[in-house]
């Protein structure tokens, strides 16, 4: 369900007070018309964005997307420095709900902190997760140990 909100100002903003005044109303909005493909998702809020792989798991159609490849992926995260590359793909894989088959690049965006780096995992999705039938991300909790935060 969706929020039509018209915006009196043009600025596009988000105000509860300008949607309750002026008529907003809920609907439910029809899918698009046509079947949409893209070539990449980006997602870049480190702090989250592993967690919302298993969105692409099971949801595309064969039939849309024969002829087509499928989207590349470029998930932001966070990293302790003693991680490595296939630390970072095995917590992908585990929030994606299955194995990457494909090519992994990961490359460093920044440092954040000593102890801690912003990367980004860029992958193509693999066909068997992309038209798999939806599956529950499998546990992390060996591939992301918590460790004590230091006070």
């Amino acid at each position: 369900r969706m929020l039509q909100t018209p915006h009196p100002s043009g600025d596009g903003g988000d105000n509860q007070e300008t949607a309750k005044s002026s008529g907003a109303t809920e609907c439910d909005s029809p899918p698009p018309a046509a079947p949409v493909i893209f070539h990449h998702a980006v997602m870049n809020l480190p702090a989250s964005a592993v967690e919302f792989l298993d969105a692409f798991n099971g949801v595309f159609d064969q039939a849309v997307w024969a002829g087509h490849p499928l989207p590349m992926i470029h998930c932001h995260c966070f990293a302790r420095s003693h991680e490595t590359k296939d630390d970072k793909q095995a917590r992908c894989e585990g929030h994606l709900g299955g194995k990457i088959d494909t090519e992994v690049a990961i490359h460093n965006v920044r440092n954040v902190s000593p102890n801690k780096d912003m990367f980004c995992v860029s992958f193509r999705l693999p066909a068997a997760i992309a038209f798999g039938s939806k599956r529950p991300p499998t546990s992390v909790e060996e591939t992301e140990p918590k460790k004590p935060r230091a006070e």
